[in-house]
């Protein structure tokens, strides 16, 4: 059962918060409701197994390839979408053989996926009951990725985060949160130099995401 929940709320967060990030809320404070009404993180466990395994931005962690390993691998692991080509006579062995999703609906999959998670760390509980997946990981997420290098996708990643998780990070968090985005702030360069179109419309739509924040010293949700 648990499996069969992690999987069709995965295929929700590909298929819908990809392009609909206020829809991550909702459907994350409905997990969160029946793992701790059965107080049994299992469900939770299994949820973020499953992440990890369709988005290792979840971690967060930058896959390099392994000594050997073919490119096909490679995809599969960052989370690719990839088949084979059936139109092709390449040698099942060779990537040419195979038909792999482009950067950017890998990319926008990959935010569905991220703000489900993000989504997860903030939900309400309510009651008394304890909260089993608390606000706590959002920092060390946020943390993470902010001393990471930057690849191409890590401006959208973060604005991403920030949309569903920065400000309840900061009511939970207000000494101590600012100084985390402003490290963000610090860390635009690094992102500005990287050479990649998905990287320089991200961090255009972050660095103005950003200037919002440095005005009202609150972050823009996507929540409607």
């Amino acid at each position: 059962m648990c499996h069969i929940v992690a999987g069709k709320a995965i295929e929700q967060a590909e298929a819908e918060v990809k392009t609909k990030l206020h829809t991550a809320f909702n459907l994350a404070e409905v997990i969160k409701a029946i793992a701790c009404e059965q107080q049994d993180d299992r469900l939770l466990e299994i949820l973020l197994a499953h992440f990890v395994v369709k988005c290792p931005f979840v971690i967060p962690q930058y896959i390099g390839v392994k000594c050997g390993e073919s490119r096909v691998s490679y995809l599969r692991r960052l989370g690719y979408r990839v088949s084979k080509d059936t139109a092709s006579s390449s040698s099942p062995s060779s990537s040419a053989g195979w038909k792999t999703e482009d950067d950017r609906m890998y990319h926008e999959r990959m935010c569905g996926i991220l703000g489900l998670y993000a989504a997860l760390t903030q939900a309400s509980v309510g009651g008394t009951r304890p909260d089993l997946y608390p606000i706590t990981h959002a920092w060390v997420w946020l943390a993470r990725i902010t001393n990471m290098r930057s690849n191409p996708f890590t401006p959208t990643l973060i604005q991403t985060f920030l949309e569903v998780a920065g400000q309840p990070l900061l009511n939970a968090y207000p000494n101590q949160a600012p100084k985390l985005v402003n490290a963000i702030i610090q860390k635009l360069p690094e992102m500005q130099s990287l050479d990649h179109p998905i990287a320089k419309s991200g961090v255009s739509r972050l660095q103005n995401y950003l200037e919002k924040y440095m005005g009202t010293r609150q972050l823009e949700s996507a929540r409607q």
